[in-house]
């Protein structure tokens, strides 16, 4: 409880077992219930989800019985691939989620059909939600609008899925309310491009150190992808 303030809450570890991708999503799904139940909160508490799966070959699976989760304006998410050993037997993946109880106005960025100003929405989720003082951003990769196709350059993929983050943040927070980052976090394919990454984020000129983690697969077979909070500044 109050994980990054008064009213916010982390439920995290929440693993998902069965015989197919549809029922591991099913029975975390079900474990969640039971468990934002226990926290006196529900689904439309939530704010962000990380998804963490097994392969990306499951993921059309689990995207189906997880889109069955929740109503018009989803929570954003986050999901990489751990690969098959990083779980227990029978187990197809583990879920972190972050909600916040309150009765605050929230903003959220959703946007489903493919934009040219936007980064494309491939999945059930919000691109960004904006709660109290803090601005969450869904996982962001290279993928060019208006193509969803990923941008053949290494380091112009790398540029854009951070493009895609500053873009939600500007969309959702007036420049003049932006703070410093809160948390930034660039997950990774393959350990060679660490330095490519840590490059970048020093052009950026941002005071938030960024946390790099080396995983199995992205979404769309992509090489990196940005994880992000933002601190907005709360008009009094």
């Amino acid at each position: 409880n109050d994980s990054i303030g008064e009213g916010w809450f982390d439920i995290v570890n929440i693993h998902g077992f069965g015989d197919t991708p549809e029922n591991c999503m099913r029975n975390a799904a079900d474990l969640l219930t039971k468990t934002l139940q226990k926290v006196g909160a529900t689904s439309k508490d939530l704010v962000r989800t990380t998804v963490f799966i097994d392969t990306m070959e499951n993921y059309g699976g689990v995207n189906r019985v997880y889109c069955q989760q929740f109503d018009l304006n989803p929570p954003v998410r986050i999901c990489v691939a751990l690969g098959p050993s990083a779980f227990p037997s029978g187990c197809g993946l583990s879920m972190n989620v972050r909600g916040w109880r309150g009765e605050e106005d929230r903003r959220c960025l959703h946007v489903q059909g493919i934009s040219h100003w936007a980064p494309p929405n491939i999945g059930p989720y919000s691109q960004g939600y904006l709660v109290q003082d803090k601005l969450h951003v869904s996982g962001q990769i290279g993928l060019v609008p208006g193509t969803m196709t990923l941008h053949q350059d290494l380091c112009k993929e790398l540029a854009l899925a951070y493009r895609h983050v500053n873009r939600v943040i500007e969309a959702l927070g007036p420049a003049n309310t932006i703070k410093p980052l809160h948390t930034a976090i660039c997950y990774i394919t393959d350990v060679a491009n660490t330095d490519l990454v840590n490059s970048f984020w020093r052009g950026q000129c941002v005071s938030e150190p960024l946390q790099i983690y080396l995983v199995s697969q992205l979404p769309r077979m992509a090489n990196f992808e940005f994880e992000v909070v933002s601190n907005v500044e709360l008009n009094e």
